[in-house]
C-alpha cells in the first residue's frame, strides 16, 4: 500500500479529493473494497496526523475516509475496514495493558480485516499517530504489512505547507 503520500498531498478538509486519490492509488494493485477502504483510511489518518490533530480526530478522519470509499467499490461482505478499525481500537482502548501474545493471537496482521486496522489502532492507542510515527520522520516506522512509510523523512507538521 502506497497511500501515505496521498495524505501528505491532501488536507483532511478536502476529504472527497483525498478518498478519490486513495482509491486511484489502490485500485491498480488491490481491486477489492477492503484494500480500497484501507487505503483511504491510511491516507486520512496520515493527513490528520500531519495537521497535528488529536488521536480521536485522526481516528474520526480515518473512519470517514474509509466509509466514503465503500461506495466506490461496493461489496457484499458484512465486515468493513471502518468496522474493523473501530472494533480493534475499542478493544485496545478497553485494556489496561497491551500483551503482545494476546494481540498476536487475536489480531495477527495476516488478512485484510486486521492489517491496516491494527496498524492504525496501535498508532492511535499508543498516541503515536503523529507525522514522525505514522509516515516517517527521524524515527521512521515500518508497520509490517500496513507499510505506512515514505522513502524520506518528513518535516515537522508545523513546517509542512500544502
Amino acid at each position: 500500500m502506497r497511500t501515505a503520500p496521498v495524505g501528505v498531498l491532501y488536507p483532511s478538509s478536502r476529504l472527497d479529493e483525498l478518498t478519490r486519490a486513495a482509491y486511484e492509488c489502490a485500485i491498480p494493485a488491490h481491486g477489492g473494497q477492503m484494500a480500497v477502504c484501507a487505503a483511504a483510511a491510511v491516507a486520512g489518518a496520515v493527513s490528520a496526523a500531519l495537521e497535528g490533530r488529536s488521536s480521536a480526530e485522526v481516528l474520526t478522519v480515518a473512519l470517514r475516509a474509509s466509509k466514503d470509499d465503500e461506495s466506490l467499490r461496493p461489496c457484499r461482505e458484512a465486515s468493513t475496514i471502518a468496522g474493523a478499525v473501530q472494533e480493534i481500537y475499542s478493544d485496545l482502548a478497553g485494556r489496561q495493558h497491551l500483551i503482545v501474545e494476546e494481540l498476536a493471537h487475536r489480531y495477527f496482521p495476516d488478512k485484510p480485516q486486521t492489517i491496516v486496522p491494527l496498524a492504525i489502532s496501535l498508532a492511535l492507542f499508543t498516541q503515536s499517530a503523529t507525522a514522525n510515527h505514522l509516515v516517517g520522520g527521524e524515527h521512521r516506522r515500518r508497520l509490517r504489512h500496513g507499510s505506512l512509510q515514505l522513502a524520506a523523512p518528513l518535516p515537522e507538521p508545523s513546517t509542512l505547507k500544502r
